[in-house]
């Protein structure tokens, strides 16, 4: 049996990820920018392991400013903006995925909400029926093009 290879330490889901979330959770309540220090206090984290978190997120996920002191050490980092991966990664942007998803759930609301037995709830269950009975590959394309405004193109 061989051994798996040495792994390094998941920096994604343990520090990466809370960090992108308390800054867009910043900026999306308002804030020009969201200082390193600000996060670190808000997530009890080392203030150079969350610049160092900034700085991987930067560009891709966040639109970060970073200052350096004379030999690369770290005195300001603050996130600016987010982009739309990193609106996407934290569930502020909808996937054609989710808006399927809740597609259906409005659906099965509406569905219990009706009187039992009435036209309106067939039609809802038809409805929903149909579209689970055309695969979910069909259902996230119709969301998708939903989000878009563009019409599938097949």
């Amino acid at each position: 049996m061989t051994e798996a290879p040495d792994r390094l330490d998941d920096v994604w889901n343990a520090l990466d990820f809370p960090v992108l979330k308390e800054a867009v959770r910043g900026l999306s309540g308002g804030a020009r920018f969201v200082q390193y220090t600000d996060i670190a206090k808000a997530l009890q984290l080392d203030k150079a392991d969350v610049a160092a978190a900034l700085v991987r997120l930067n560009t891709r996920y966040l639109e970060v400013k970073v200052s350096y002191a004379f030999g690369g050490t770290i005195v300001s980092c603050a996130a600016q903006g987010v982009t739309e991966p990193g609106l996407r990664e934290v569930g502020m942007w909808s996937s054609a995925e989710a808006v399927a998803d809740r597609l259906i759930a409005a659906l099965e609301a509406l569905i219990d909400n009706t009187a039992e037995g009435s036209p309106k709830q067939s039609r809802l269950r038809a409805a929903r029926d149909g579209l689970l009975g055309a695969g979910r590959d069909i259902m996230v394309e119709i969301a998708g093009a939903a989000i878009t405004g563009r019409l599938p193109l097949g």
